[in-house]
């Protein structure tokens, strides 16, 4: 049985149409960690994703270990040193949102 992966971008309104490959300005990605991707999700893509610059935060989920690995655009756009959170609430300004830690992955 293969691993399911999914990417998921939270960016500005107007809400893109269903089928749109593009989304013209993200400010956070998230993405699952698995063990095939682990060494290009932390690296290639994660500074594919801050050459974009509307990304704000990209959360790295680890469903082995339950933890996020949270990257955050600092003012005057350098790259902040990642927070690793197994608990808690992860508050992303902007977009203004609040994830629970453990709502990220499934019961255990």
């Amino acid at each position: 049985m293969g691993t399911r992966r999914a990417l998921r971008l939270i960016a500005p309104l107007p809400k893109p149409e269903r089928d749109d490959l593009a989304i013209p300005n993200p400010v956070l990605v998230v993405e699952m960690l698995s063990p095939s991707t682990a060494k290009r999700d932390l690296s290639d893509k994660l500074a594919g994703y801050f050459k974009v610059p509307s990304v704000q935060h990209y959360l790295v989920l680890d469903p082995e270990e339950r933890e996020v690995i949270w990257y955050r655009r600092a003012a005057g756009g350098t790259i902040e040193p990642p927070l690793t959170l197994r608990e808690g609430t992860l508050r992303a300004e902007p977009p203004g949102i609040e994830l629970a830690v453990a709502d990220l992955f499934p019961a255990a």
